[in-house]
């Protein structure tokens, strides 16, 4: 269903690791598709700063919550250059006034 939309929307920005790069691959082409995705060594610092962290998991929880992630992150970036999928790796270098030019040459808007 959500598939369907996909294929027939416009460009698409797809940010963090909650969609799966081939689920978007199937329906878009790199053309129309871009992932904004951190890298590890930038998400991990700031995983283990956040106050839900902190007030909410044990040590072992967060560990785990970040290992999840990490792999999450890992294979994000495998697939996306697997399957041709245009990356910008988010690491704090870039000001989202860059990513937002980079997008819309991307796009070509």
């Amino acid at each position: 269903m959500i598939g369907a939309e996909l294929a027939t929307a416009g460009p698409m920005v797809a940010e963090g690791v909650d969609l799966l790069p081939d689920s978007i691959a199937s329906v878009a082409a790199s053309a129309r598709a871009v992932w904004l995705l951190p890298t590890r060594s930038f998400w991990e610092p700031r995983h283990f700063s956040r106050e839900y962290v902190e007030a909410e998991y044990t040590a072992d929880a967060a560990e785990r919550g970040w290992a999840y992630y990490a792999a999450m992150i890992d294979h994000h970036h495998e697939r996306c250059t697997v399957l041709g999928q245009y990356v910008i790796g988010v690491d704090g270098s870039v000001t989202a006034e860059q990513i937002a030019t980079t997008l819309t040459t991307h796009f070509g808007l």
